[in-house]
């Protein structure tokens, strides 16, 4: 059972916000007692559930300082329990998407034109083979930032291209694979297991990527 104690020996709250739980999300409701408007409210939670929900409340006045509301826990109905893991599917295929910008933009910025351009000229200086009259800017600028010769800047940013492309295929991989799983899903430990699988995912190739 979930219950709300009210207790007049404390004054002060009129209104309060009672949690309406459903399937683990916790909804407020205001409620106004118009007879014991100086008490308040003690909230005793119980377990929560994943297959459980709390029923309309119940009242029960204990004696002219104390009322206690029960919220009966039910069974959620094999409908609920299949909308609710729609949702959850829902929100999850959209957060892979989500997770994919957030870390093309953490590793490329807005910059993405530029490192495109300097990849460009890259390889076509390098197709060349390096002549040291005609060298591209994104690969002297490179080599002057950076120490190195215009064929070692022009090699580098080649090489962390490559390095780049080839992450941006793993992630597609994954986040196919992750959206076609979560899809297939039966039940929210399911779901929890292919989101924990996703994020490590990326974080051990964002440190791959820092490196």
């Amino acid at each position: 059972m979930y219950k709300v104690k009210r207790n007049n020996s404390v004054k002060g709250f009129g209104i309060v916000k009672i949690p309406q739980i459903y399937n683990n999300v916790i909804f407020y409701e205001n409620r106004i007692d118009l007879h014991k408007e100086d008490g308040f409210y003690e909230i005793m939670k119980p377990t929560k559930t994943n297959s459980q929900r709390y029923a309309p409340l119940t009242v029960d006045c204990l004696n002219d300082d104390t009322m206690e509301a029960t919220y009966p826990i039910v069974d959620l109905t094999q409908e609920e329990i299949e909308a609710d893991l729609a949702l959850l599917k829902q929100d999850q295929i959209l957060s892979f998407e989500q997770d994919t910008d957030e870390l093309i933009k953490f590793m490329v910025g807005e910059r993405s034109n530029e490192y495109l351009i300097a990849e460009k000229e890259s390889r076509e200086f390098k197709s060349f083979g390096y002549p040291e009259d005609d060298v591209p800017f994104s690969v002297s600028s490179d080599a002057l930032a950076n120490g190195y010769s215009n064929q070692e800047a022009c090699d580098v940013i080649i090489q962390m291209s490559d390095n780049w492309r080839a992450a941006q295929m793993m992630i597609r991989s994954q986040r196919l694979s992750a959206k076609s799983k979560t899809k297939k899903a039966e039940n929210v430990e399911e779901l929890e297991e292919i989101k924990g699988e996703w994020e490590m995912f990326l974080n051990n190739l964002k440190g791959q990527l820092l490196q």
